[in-house]
């Protein structure tokens, strides 16, 4: 079952909020069933019906102005993004500084990521994992767990480290709140499938262009470690790590051996440690 026509719908809220299933408070009436349905599939719970009888008194209010309304959000928010107009833009804009890793994200797949609209719109994301979901951010509002995330002891860091991308929001998160054309973001992630995924479902260009932004690749042992040479830690007071947890959940071993690797270049160029 895909849809539920919304006379009468009846769930468990613990499930709900289990899941982060939430009626889309920007549907005032028409198509919030719909779009309910799809936020119950997309979360993996099931979606069914009941033989009950019931006498549902309405002529409908089809293509009046509210259902006209519904519509519209009900299409911006569940219609296929235009993914490789964003993967091609996003592509382009990181050519310039990494084209080897352009080269290989269009050759890598993404068949073990699923994407997915969140409850408030924005693309969330999970990845299959010991034969379970481990999904990458809030499927209810991904860009405010993302900020809420964000400490505040970030404040005078003049350099950002990830152990983990994502779909990305983090990133986002970091740059509107410390942003500068002067600080430098470098990036380990290690499947390149949901980098893949991060670039066609969300437009990033304009980040990208405009902002330190490095991926490390390979982004472990020997090869990190020579990319971080690279880099003049030095001129920066204060070095941040941010890890991403659903990232580590997925690559535990692979992301402590990371952050090994970043103190360990860090302390010997310039004494600091990295604030995590």
């Amino acid at each position: 079952m895909q849809l539920l026509d919304g006379v009468l719908i009846a769930a468990r809220v613990s499930s709900l909020l289990d899941a982060g299933v939430r009626f889309d408070e920007r549907f005032d009436f028409h198509f919030y069933d719909l779009d309910f349905s799809r936020q119950a599939n997309a979360a993996g719970l099931a979606v069914g019906t009941w033989q009950i009888s019931a006498t549902h008194v309405s002529v409908g209010n089809y293509k009046t102005d509210g259902w006209i309304r519904g519509r519209e959000v009900y299409r911006d928010k569940w219609q296929a993004p235009p993914r490789m107009e964003y993967f091609e833009a996003n592509l382009k804009a990181l050519s310039g500084k990494q084209p080897e890793l352009v080269s290989l994200l269009r050759n890598a797949g993404r068949s073990h990521v699923k994407t997915f609209p969140s409850a408030e719109g924005p693309p969330t994301a999970s990845v299959e994992h010991g034969g379970e979901a481990v999904y990458l951010h809030n499927r209810y509002n991904p860009q405010r767990e993302a900020m809420l995330a964000i400490k505040e002891n970030y404040d005078g860091a003049g350099c950002f480290f990830f152990l983990g991308f994502g779909l990305g929001y983090t990133l986002d998160a970091v740059i509107e709140k410390y942003g500068g054309q002067d600080r430098q973001y470098f990036i380990v992630e290690a499947d390149l499938r949901i980098l893949r995924a991060a670039f066609e479902e969300r437009d990033l260009a304009s980040m990208l262009a405009s902002h330190d932004i490095y991926f490390a690749w390979p982004p472990l042992g020997p090869e990190l470690a020579k990319q971080l040479q690279q880099f003049n830690f030095a001129i920066y007071k204060k070095v941040c790590c941010i890890m991403h947890p659903p990232s580590l959940k997925l690559k535990p071993g692979y992301y402590k051996a990371a952050a090994e690797t970043l103190q360990s270049i860090l302390y010997e160029k310039t004494c600091l440690k990295l604030v995590d």
